[in-house]
Parts: structure tokens; sequence; C-alpha cells
């Protein structure tokens, strides 16, 4: 039996969009860096969103966000697409807000896809470990492992 667990696999790319194209904003190398960074940051939302309404469902949402010169944030827009769990695009909002990147000469502009993919994994162990734990515990097996058929016995002679 599987069962949808808390974690989460989390993917983001970059791509720099209304940028002043004289290079003094944020390069994609300065903006990457931050947001590898602070990709637990993100996660945390999604697995707080998880807790409250459990989904087996991959999310995509884009994020839009304005950094200041001086390395703050200064406005996050996130289009949720189509399919969204309560409280997860305020937490990511609120998340990215909080992030600092280096100082430019001029605002950077940037959009930020968001991938989330839950992750299954077992509920518990399977049949086969435990089974070995209890052989590494010197437990006997309940249910011997099939042998080799025994010979037929021969009836024996009626008088």
């Amino acid at each position: 039996m599987r069962t949808l667990t808390r974690n989460a696999l989390l993917a983001v790319g970059l791509c720099q969009f209304a940028c002043g194209g004289k290079g003094e904003d944020l390069s994609t190398d300065q903006l990457s860096v931050v947001v590898t960074a602070q990709q637990p940051t993100l996660k945390r939302c999604y697995d707080a969103a998880l807790e409250r309404a459990p989904s087996a469902q991959e999310l995509r949402m884009d994020a839009e966000i304005a950094i200041a010169p001086s390395g703050r944030v200064s406005s996050v827009e996130i289009d949720e697409g189509e399919v969204s769990l309560p409280g997860l695009a305020t937490c990511l909002r609120d998340a990215i807000r909080s992030w600092k990147f280096p100082q430019a000469r001029e605002a950077t502009h940037t959009g930020l896809p968001l991938i989330f993919k839950p992750e299954v994994t077992p509920a518990g162990p399977t049949l086969d470990q435990v089974q070995q734990v209890l052989r590494d515990m010197g437990v006997p097996q309940a249910h011997p492992a099939p042998r080799e058929p025994a010979p037929p016995q021969q009836a024996p002679p009626q008088r």
C-alpha cells in the first residue's frame, strides 16, 4: 500500500523578462543562487498546504518577482494556475518577499515557474523487509518457505 506523504519534490527555474538589457540588473546566475538556497522555504509552504488538504496532483504555478536595486523583493505576484491548495499562494508570496538578493544598479523583474510534485512513498515496511528483520532477530518463520516436495509415501502392504 502506498500513501501520500508530506514530502514533495520542488522544481523551480528562472526566466528573466522586462530587464533593461544593459547588464545593470541581476544576472540569471545571481538569481539562481538565491532561488536555489531558498527552495526549502517554498517546500515548507507546500508541505504545510498538503497537511491541510492532501493532494496527489502536480501543481504548477508562476511567480512574477520584482526586485529593487537594494536586493529586497518589492513585489510578488502568484498565478495559481488551475489547481491550488488552500493557503499555498499566500505562504509562497510571504516566503518570496522575505528573500534577499544581491544589490544591482537597476531593478530586476523575473519569472519563477514553480512545480510541486507530491512524493508517494510506502506507508511502512514491505512484507519482505519485515520477514528479513524477523529472520535477523532469530524469530522462527510462521510460514516456512516452500521446500522441494517430499517423495510420495508408499502405502502400507494390505493384509
